[in-house]
């Protein structure tokens, strides 16, 4: 749902979680904080919507789509889980960033720096746009190198199921 700027009625018709973030992100933790419906649509639209809804949608859309919506192995057909995947030696700088991320996030978290925490959290779906951007994901790099292509979307799937635990603290408030 793309926010559009309401009209002065009670009702906005904006989900909860979206209050949620923008409240979180805009709550006084060092200074004082002031309300604008052009900020809170620019900050839904910018944050949540491009950033964070962009990379989970796109790699979803794509699994769903040519991987008929399982988790691939680029080593012998669907990846059960049951042992832990050894990352290609391209995706070792992208695993390093979000282990440095991650790390951050629970620095800031377990020192009540929500704010920071939820900034950290964009970050890391930031860094997956930019994962999928490096790789070109797309229908050529499936034909061209299918391994390469189920390799990175098995990391982006990953990366998802790490972003939903990193959501939860803000979003099962």
């Amino acid at each position: 749902m793309r926010c559009k700027s309401p009209t002065a009625t009670r009702e906005s018709g904006v989900p909860a979680s979206v209050w949620r973030y923008y409240l979180l992100m805009n709550r006084p933790e060092t200074n004082d904080s002031e309300f604008t419906w052009d900020n809170f649509v620019a900050l839904a639209n910018a944050e949540l919507l491009n950033n964070l809804g962009n990379f989970v949608n796109r790699i979803l859309k794509f699994a769903i789509a040519k991987f008929d919506g399982t988790v691939p192995d680029p080593k012998d057909g669907a990846f059960d889980g049951s042992q832990p995947y050894e990352f290609a030696t391209e995706d070792s700088e992208f695993v390093s960033d979000v282990n440095k991320l991650l790390a951050t996030y629970n620095d800031q978290l377990s020192h009540q720096k929500i704010r920071g925490g939820l900034q950290t959290l964009l970050a890391v779906t930031g860094r997956g746009n930019q994962f999928i951007q490096d790789n070109r994901l797309d229908n050529t790099l499936l034909e061209q190198n299918p391994k390469r292509c189920a390799e990175v979307v098995l990391v982006a799937l990953n990366l998802i199921y790490v972003v939903a635990a990193l959501t939860h603290p803000y979003i099962c408030l």
